[in-house]
């Protein structure tokens, strides 16, 4: 996950405020949203943080920010102060609802490491040899060595679509995150949820083992971005 500057933070703050989007009540709320989102694109597109920032003010579309900046500015030249502050809180509030919108993928995507701790990584994201087999195959996900019997945690809020045995996977749990994210944790001793079952980030929902084929004790781990797989080890982050 890429995180902003302090610097950059501070120049979007002051972008904002020549923008006339200073109400002090909410500024810190609407920043944060912003800041947010930027992260968001600059990690998803790898872009720039100035095409970030610019995609992330257009995500308004022609009922958010732009039209909040033309508002703020036609009420402070024709309100007294009292209905000025009153008429900027409204309008930011309103801009900050269409936000909400942009940002909410960005809150349910699994960002946290599934054990809360580093272990590991013996096996990665990518093209293996696995020893069962001895062919190269794309393997989908990370395998973490870790002893048999250690927490295992969501690693992001969503709901349990799959919490059942596979001869394979052995013990397995699929997290259905929102309509981008999924999570599938394998090769687990013993299951803590169910299906239908809501989780938050950071709650526990298995113990790690050694069922189904697996050479040692260790995690398997895999994200899923849009019904593909994608290398876990980017969305450890927080």
């Amino acid at each position: 996950m890429y995180y902003l500057s302090e610097e950059k933070v501070d120049w979007i703050l002051e972008d904002l405020r020549s923008q006339g989007l200073t109400h002090q009540p909410l500024e810190g709320e609407l920043l944060d949203h912003i800041c947010c989102a930027v992260e968001e694109t600059m990690w998803d597109h790898n872009t720039s943080f100035e095409q970030a920032y610019q995609q992330t003010l257009v995500s308004f579309g022609e009922e958010g920010i732009l039209k909040v900046q033309k508002a703020t500015k036609r009420s402070v030249e024709r309100a007294p102060l009292t209905r000025r502050m009153a008429r900027m809180s409204t309008l930011i509030a309103a801009c900050l609802i269409l936000f909400i919108g942009v940002v909410v993928q960005a809150q349910e995507r699994p960002d946290s490491h599934p054990l809360n701790q580093e272990f590991p990584v013996v096996s990665g994201f990518g093209h293996i040899i696995p020893p069962f087999t001895r062919q190269n195959r794309f393997h989908r996900g990370v395998d973490i060595k870790v002893p048999v019997g250690t927490q295992v945690f969501a690693t992001a809020n969503g709901t349990v679509t799959k919490a059942s045995f596979d001869s394979k996977k052995g013990y397995y749990i699929t997290i259905k995150h929102d309509d981008a994210y999924s999570t599938t944790y394998t090769h687990l001793s013993k299951l803590m949820v169910k299906p239908g079952d809501k989780v938050k980030k950071r709650t526990q929902i298995a113990l790690s083992g050694n069922t189904g084929h697996s050479t040692a004790p260790h995690l398997h781990y895999e994200v899923h971005k849009n019904g593909q797989v994608v290398d876990p080890k980017k969305y450890f982050g927080k």
